[in-house]
Formats: structure tokens, C-alpha cells, sequence
């Protein structure tokens, strides 16, 4: 097996890090609802006011309890019917944040591909062993002259789909 994919290693990357959202002041982010639980201000919203008062308790004892299975569902279920979002001012979280990916050993986040450029390795692969060689140039070598442009779009679909093989 000597065509580019096995001689450069191609791979997909590991997704490029998204940045994490920054919660705005006076926002906060909602906690996720226990399968024994309900959220007073319906789906994907909580309370933001939890010191206001809602009938005989504060917006945060009734979002607690919620969480908590304390209130059975079909109740929870007609809190927001009853004008609990303007009083806790129930709104939409800010995403909790997600992990970001941490490249393993040996792995390498692949470079976006500029509309004039082409990855020799395929769509939503690159070359993982820059310095092995594929003909009289490293894989590297390939695989900046196809992002940079130097090599023609339909030239570089060639490289994966018919495994060139090296010269």
C-alpha cells in the first residue's frame, strides 16, 4: 500500500476547540433536570430571579424543589401556565460548557482548507507524518502545496481516490 493515504498517514483531525461561551452578568447557566425532576420554567429555561417571590416562596426554593422531585411533574407542568416566567424571569441558559478535545499523542488538529487550496488527503483528513515520503517530497511538502494552491483542485482529488502511488 504505497498511495498517500498509508504512506502520509491520512486522518481525520480532532475537531477544532469552540469557545466556550462567557456567561453575561445577571445570567446564569440552568442545571441539568434529574429524570425524577421538572423545571418550574419549562423546557431548556430556569429561573434567573431566584429571590423573587412566587406565591408563598422565593422562584429559587420552587426551582429546587422541581429539580428535586418534590413536585410531581403534571404540577411542575403548569408552573410556566401560571406566570412563573416574568416573576423568576425564566429564560434560556447560556450551553454549559462542552470539554474541549485534547489532541493524543501522535495526533494533530487538521488545517482548514482555503477555497482556493485542496487537501491532498481528502475532505476532513490530513497528513499525520509530514516527513514521510510520497515520491521525491515529503507529505508535508504535498500537503502545503495543495492548501497554499499550488496544486490544481482536480489534480488534488486525485490523491485519495485513485492512491497515487509514489513516483
Amino acid at each position: 500500500a504505497n498511495g498517500v493515504a498509508a504512506v502520509c498517514d491520512c486522518r481525520e483531525t480532532i475537531p477544532a476547540p469552540q469557545p466556550t461561551p462567557v456567561p453575561q452578568p445577571g445570567t446564569r447557566v440552568c442545571p441539568s433536570i434529574p429524570s425524577n425532576g421538572c423545571s418550574i420554567c419549562g423546557p431548556d429555561q430556569c429561573v434567573h430571579d431566584p429571590d423573587a417571590m412566587f406565591g408563598e416562596y422565593a422562584c429559587g426554593y420552587w426551582e429546587e424543589a422541581g429539580l428535586g422531585g418534590a413536585i410531581e411533574k403534571d404540577i411542575c407542568d403548569m408552573f410556566p401556565a401560571n406566570g412563573v416566567a416574568a416573576v423568576c424571569d425564566c429564560r434560556e441558559t447560556i450551553p454549559a460548557p462542552q470539554p474541549t478535545p485534547v489532541p493524543q499523542p501522535g495526533t494533530r488538529v487538521c488545517p482548514s482548507i482555503p477555497s482556493n487550496g485542496c487537501s491532498i488527503c481528502g475532505p476532513d483528513q490530513c497528513v499525520h507524518d509530514p516527513d514521510a515520503m510520497f515520491g521525491e517530497y515529503a507529505c508535508g511538502y504535498w500537503e502545503e502545496a495543495g492548501l497554499g494552491g499550488a496544486i490544481e483542485k482536480d489534480i488534488c482529488d486525485m490523491f485519495p481516490a485513485n492512491g497515487v502511488a509514489a513516483v
